[in-house]
């Protein structure tokens, strides 16, 4: 499955941000969805995807505290309705 995860490193050259403002969105639970195993961080692109075509989305109807609720609730709506 090679190329379906990425590491933080990854994701903040991706969208050009600090990897500080990473670990701040995870701390806060702003961001795209991530895994934690033992002390690896790593994103599924497929959330990073979903997480970008939300944000186009609404970035435009409000501020971005609003949108990042909106994405991680959305998100956590389609993992419960998978299990």
């Amino acid at each position: 499955m090679k190329g379906s995860h990425m590491k933080p490193k990854d994701l903040a050259a991706r969208w050009d941000v600090q990897m500080s403002t990473l670990d701040q969105w995870r701390w806060f639970g702003k961001g795209p969805s991530f895994l934690k195993i033992l002390s690896l961080i790593l994103y599924r692109v497929k959330d990073v995807e979903q997480f970008e075509a939300l944000a186009i989305q609404h970035m435009k109807k409000g501020s971005t505290d609003e949108v990042f609720s909106k994405i991680r609730l959305e998100g956590m709506n389609e993992e419960k309705g998978a299990r």
